[in-house]
């Protein structure tokens, strides 16, 4: 009997061990994972809301509506898309992340620029988007391979 008691023990001080280290878990990862990841998603789906944009735009669709799409994501997409910084700078994933992270600016960066460039036009979209096409394509594959 005292065998079963003790065993019976055990099991319980290695599920309330368990329990405990969800919860700390679970306590990370509301406040600061669970938010960046969502950002994170939040600055792909810019990305593509961009390109889409950028292929109405040389296709002569709505122009002006197009453009105004562009401004608006533009504001948010580097935000979103760095957010994984905070979650280095507080220490939660590795530092060694940040090698990653440069690569990943970089990369956006001259995504942007050639998207801006684009935009930035009055006339001659589908020239533009077909001379840059895929040096827009190879930077955003490198933006999501990461």
């Amino acid at each position: 009997m005292a065998l079963v008691s003790g065993l019976f023990v055990i099991i319980l001080l290695n599920v309330w061990s368990a329990f405990n280290d969800q919860e700390k878990s679970d306590n990370l990862l509301s406040p600061h994972i669970s938010p960046t990841l969502k950002e994170f998603d939040e600055g792909y789906r810019d990305l593509y809301q961009i390109m889409t944009a950028a292929k109405a735009l040389a296709l002569g669709e709505e122009v002006n509506h197009y453009k105004m799409e562009f401004r608006n994501k533009s504001e948010k997409v580097e935000k979103r898309l760095y957010s994984p910084q905070k979650l280095i700078d507080l220490g939660l994933i590795s530092n060694q992340n940040q090698a990653e992270m440069q690569a990943l600016k970089g990369n956006f960066q001259r995504w942007f620029t050639l998207y801006k460039g684009l935009f930035a036009l009055d006339s001659g979209y589908d020239n533009y988007y077909e001379k840059h096409i895929i040096g827009m394509k190879a930077l955003l594959l490198r933006c999501v391979s990461l």
